[in-house]
């Protein structure tokens, strides 16, 4: 006979819980097939590209990709919101490990070559011993890597970034942008002043925070100051004065522009200067955008896929 969530051990309520939530997250994001607008200001020259699939998964929604990154390595690593696992896959495809984490995010190397991780990312209660949300780190060489606790706080942690001091940025949904120090303590004063509801992709180019609002009118991104996130300004709506553009995952490239993902199926180059924006992909609801190790752009997909963009011809 079938056992009840009550009566499984906290490890298995929780992951018995995952499933349900996940139903209820993905039954809201069903308005993926609405066409996208027009974005602010369209960058000559760019090309919508095709794309190669590295990972795919055989049950969609449930296998969820909430975010991607890569280690030192060249490992591939995945985070699956709604099953809690986190996956190590080797240069040549091949699935080398499995860590289980309740509901994580955001997942990016630190400085000190460990493997950071959000975990949290949920409207859910508290996880004993680690509270609502906050950041695991493990050692991403590890044969079988072992989560440790980094820091604690957060209500519901999502992207991340690390600045060239070493001090860790979450987005927290609910609150806005968490500073964390090396030594794992949160900067207070500087959060306080770095509110912004709706918080989720987040990079840093130079001295400055580049952030997606998921539910702001038009998909807003803002730029704020490492200095003090006081002081900040809009970059450019993806769908400008129009229905949510559902920005999600945010990352820098090599070539100096940021790469939007967006839950409506478009990947948009920004321009962080002028605010300039175009396509480079039209597809899967996006969650999430990382630079592989060759340089080109990696996508994480509701749907649970991972996938390459190829090089233009």
């Amino acid at each position: 006979m079938a056992r009840t969530c009550a009566t499984r051990s906290i490890t298995a309520r929780l992951r018995c819980g995952v499933g349900v939530f996940g139903v209820g997250i993905l039954a809201a994001a069903l308005p993926l097939s609405i066409p996208a607008a027009e974005a602010t200001a369209e960058t000559p020259g760019c090309a919508i590209a095709s794309t190669t699939t590295l990972m795919s998964w055989s049950a969609p929604g449930r296998d969820w990709v909430e975010n991607i990154g890569y280690d030192r390595q060249g490992n591939l690593w995945v985070t699956h919101l709604f099953t809690g696992n986190v996956e190590r896959y080797s240069p040549s495809g091949e699935l080398t490990a499995t860590v289980w984490i309740p509901f994580p995010a955001g997942i990016r190397q630190g400085p000190d070559g460990l493997l950071y991780i959000n975990y949290g990312d949920a409207p859910t209660s508290p996880i004993p011993g680690w509270g609502f949300s906050g950041v695991v780190r493990l050692d991403p060489a590890a044969e079988s890597p072992s989560p440790e606790l980094f820091a604690v706080g957060a209500s519901m942690s999502n992207g991340s970034a690390f600045d060239s001091a070493g001090n860790l940025y979450i987005t927290d949904t609910l609150a806005g942008i968490t500073r964390i120090r090396p030594d794992g303590v949160i900067d207070r004063a500087w959060s306080d002043r770095a509110r912004l509801f709706g918080a989720n992709g987040l990079s840093i180019i130079g001295d400055t925070l580049y952030v997606s609002a998921t539910m702001s009118l038009g998909g807003k991104l803002w730029r704020m100051s490492v200095a003090d996130p006081g002081l900040r300004s809009i970059v450019t709506q993806l769908n400008p004065d129009q229905m949510p553009a559902l920005p999600d995952g945010l990352e820098a490239a090599p070539d100096g522009m940021l790469y939007a993902a967006t839950a409506l199926g478009r990947l948009v180059q920004v321009n962080p200067t002028t605010g300039a924006t175009c396509d480079a992909y039209h597809g899967e609801p996006l969650t999430s955008v990382t630079v592989g190790p060759d340089g080109r752009l990696v996508l994480g997909t509701e749907l649970g896929n991972v996938l390459r963009l190829n090089p233009e011809l």
